[in-house]
């Protein structure tokens, strides 16, 4: 599949980045995303991540693992939402 996880989220996929929305009061988890099976990512690669607030302030930047065609990273407490930053290649 496109995706593994333990947890649940919500994806958006916008012209140069994937929105990730964790479901609320779920714990911390990991979330491993194949790009080439989703609409946006056909070509892409993650640039950065970004951890995001409620009313979309940065919180922190987040470490990742990452090669072409995936991304791997964890969510923490306290942060709304994650912008995965894209770029072709």
């Amino acid at each position: 599949g496109a995706v593994a996880t333990e947890g649940a989220f919500r994806c958006e996929t916008k012209e140069d980045m994937i929105v990730v929305t964790p479901l609320p009061e779920i714990d911390p988890f990991t979330i491993e995303m194949h790009l080439d099976k989703l609409p946006a990512g056909s070509r892409a690669r993650v640039k950065s991540i970004v951890a995001v607030g409620e009313s979309g302030e940065t919180i922190r930047s987040v470490e990742f693992e990452g090669a072409p065609g995936t991304v791997k990273f964890r969510t923490a407490g306290g942060e709304f939402a994650y912008h995965l930053l894209l770029q072709e290649g």
